[in-house]
């Protein structure tokens, strides 16, 4: 949970898989509840795979570091920070290695 459009409140990241498909929901926290938010461009990933939060360029908006496997066979993986606009959208901005198979720890 982070606040990823700037107003304030915790919005939520979700992986995992949906209809076979690899997939990355945000759902985004309005006067009224949780809402879908789709054009995100955060990439499909795979249940368990971490997708961090932080302020990874001094903004004071919430990016993402991602890691993890993107088609459904497991053959496709990723580790890429993320930079958020600051309305949930997000581009690459470091692509640390698509093959790695390093671990992130949380601490």
């Amino acid at each position: 949970m982070a606040d990823l459009n700037g107003d304030g409140r915790p919005d939520i990241l979700v992986t995992g898989v949906s209809n076979t498909k690899f997939v990355t929901f945000i759902y985004l926290y309005t006067e009224t509840g949780y809402v879908l938010f789709k054009d995100h461009k955060l990439p499909g990933l795979g249940r368990g795979c971490p997708c961090g939060h932080c302020d990874m360029d001094g903004d004071r908006i919430a990016d993402c570091v991602v890691y993890g496997r993107t088609a459904v066979a497991m053959q496709t993986s990723l580790f890429k920070v993320y930079k958020n606009n600051g309305q949930a959208v997000f581009a690459v901005i470091t692509d640390l290695g698509k093959d790695c198979h390093w671990r992130i720890l949380r601490i």
